[in-house]
């Protein structure tokens, strides 16, 4: 059943105002986000084309390997060439996912074979952790060409970046990635992909925390002084009511109505798009840092580094915004893996409830401390905004992983992109959460509300 108090807020224009404002800014997010399908496969052709050189330099003679898997290898490479042209006039994805896929694989064999027994072995551990994995899939794939490392060893100051341990990472999560979209039949799978399943990460990723910090204090400034000001609060504290029951009601009534103005829509989108791609990519793979997910682990951030040395601040595989690690490199973190992106999609949405419960919260404190309803909007607003702007991915230290504002983009925060863990802004934002209610009871109880 509905209550009293929620009819009265659906029927109220700045409700529908704001669902309307939710699917014109998903909509055009939307547009903007998947448009350049053309450009993306260019970019996918492209990086296909990189690999090959990189494995003609690194298979590039007999020097490395003996003269029939020189031949074997060229055999291999000049196939991968014409899949790669094929696939380029058709547009086919799956195709060319194929070849990025086995070429991936080759790196990282190449990549393993000259560290996995070198004299630096044990540090290099950490990168190598898929590595029993990826030799099992090079096998399979009948890509095990095997170098002469005595000949790679006279000469490592010549192969040392050919041949760098660091980019195991970036080799073996390419090569798993693109296996799991060709065994699941998946083509374009990159972080512009729009389809039934995406749209949540989307919106999620690009317009929180601004829109819902708006939106909210817009739904919800005149949540108890509209009350007071026509005398329904007076009338309702008269009754046999306690204060505590009113202001529970009010606080569930605006976060039911902020819920339906954010997840309605997008949930109309997606079941829309649905009717095209039948959430085929619901156990799509997405790189994340799983790890965080039951763990507080803070992880090294490298954003600061890659500002001061003006290199690029951000690399993507799939959906996967990352900073690369370590700064020189391209590679993820090592710590990351994947998961299924319909896990990833109910985690992310699970942790934007509590983001929005915060904020509902935090804008009603605001209309309990200020008797005036601007006021608190503005206050609400400035705070809100400023402390936002504030908690940039680069931060690191215990201070910012104690404030709620930290997780303010779930995306961000599961996807790795800070340095925080998803399990560590659950339990932030759910105790602030639980402080704002306490505060806000009391407060109620405290002051003259009705007058």
């Amino acid at each position: 059943m509905i209550s009293l108090d929620t009819k009265r807020f659906l029927r109220k224009k700045k409700f529908w105002i704001a669902i309307v404002s939710v699917i014109v800014v998903a909509l055009v997010n939307f547009g903007y986000s998947g448009r350049g399908g053309g450009n993306h496969f260019d970019n996918l052709y492209q990086q296909a084309q990189a690999n090959n050189e990189k494995l003609f330099m690194r298979y590039d003679s007999s020097y490395c390997i003996d003269e029939d898997t020189y031949v074997q290898v060229q055999r291999t490479l000049n196939g991968f060439v014409q899949d790669m042209e094929e696939a380029y006039k058709a547009k086919d994805w799956k195709q060319l996912n194929t070849v990025l896929k086995k070429q991936n694989l080759m790196l990282a064999n190449a990549v393993y074979q000259v560290n996995k027994d070198s004299d630096q072995s044990k540090l290099y551990h950490a990168y190598f952790k898929q590595s029993d994995a990826i030799m099992e899939m090079v096998k399979q794939n009948d890509l095990d060409f095997p170098l002469n490392l005595d000949v790679v060893g006279n000469y490592q100051f010549l192969y040392s970046d050919l041949f760098a341990p660091e980019d195991f990472v970036d080799y073996q999560f390419s090569a798993r990635f693109y296996d799991q979209l060709e065994k699941q039949d998946i083509g374009r799978m990159d972080y512009t992909t729009l389809d039934s399943t995406t749209v949540f990460i989307h919106f999620l990723r690009n317009m929180f925390p601004l829109l819902p910090i708006i939106l909210v204090g817009i739904l919800c400034y005149d949540a108890l002084q509209e009350d007071r000001d026509s005398g329904v609060a007076r009338i309702l504290l008269s009754l046999p009511i306690k204060r505590v029951t009113y202001i529970r009601k009010k606080l569930a009534t605006n976060m039911k109505s902020v819920l339906m103005v954010f997840l309605m829509p997008m949930l109309i989108i997606s079941l829309g798009l649905d009717l095209f791609d039948h959430f085929h990519t619901l156990k799509a793979p997405i790189l994340a840092n799983v790890e965080g997910i039951t763990s507080f682990q803070t992880l090294e951030n490298s954003l600061d580094g890659l500002a001061k040395r003006n290199f690029e601040k951000e690399e993507f595989l799939g959906l996967t915004k990352y900073y690369p690690m370590p700064e020189y490199a391209k590679s993820p973190n090592p710590e990351f893996d994947f998961m299924e992106l319909w896990q990833f999609v109910v985690l992310v949405l699970f942790m934007a409830v509590l983001v929005l419960m915060f904020m509902v919260l935090f804008h009603i404190l605001c209309t309990v401390i200020f008797r005036n309803k601007m006021l608190a909007l503005v206050v609400s607003l400035l705070v809100l905004l400023i402390a936002s702007f504030l908690a940039q991915p680069s931060n690191v230290g215990l201070l910012y992983a104690l404030v709620p504002f930290t997780f303010f983009n779930p995306v961000d925060i599961l996807s790795g992109y800070t340095s925080y863990s998803y399990l560590n802004g659950i339990l932030i934002l759910s105790m602030y959460n639980i402080i704002l209610y306490l505060l806000i009871v009391w407060l109620y109880n405290k002051k003259d509300i009705v007058s």
